[in-house]
């Protein structure tokens, strides 16, 4: 799991700048819309996040840890 998050952060990084791009300024003119909206913004964050852990398992496999 490590070494596929770590292996991943690209596509991470990339999902949430564009979720989170598409889910702003998506056009909300219906509650359908808005929800579509909240959700594209929600993956987005959640690429955010696992681009964090990536990052910091990264940082903590150059401090020493040998990896496994």
């Amino acid at each position: 799991m490590k070494r596929w998050l770590i292996k991943n952060e690209r596509w991470f990084w990339a999902t949430a700048i564009v979720c989170l791009i598409v889910g702003y300024t998506y056009p909300i003119e219906s509650e359908i819309q808005n929800i579509s909206a909240a959700i594209v913004s929600i993956i987005g964050g959640i690429g955010f996040i696992l681009a964090a852990i990536s990052i910091a398992l990264k940082a903590k496999n150059k401090k020493g840890d040998p990896p496994r």
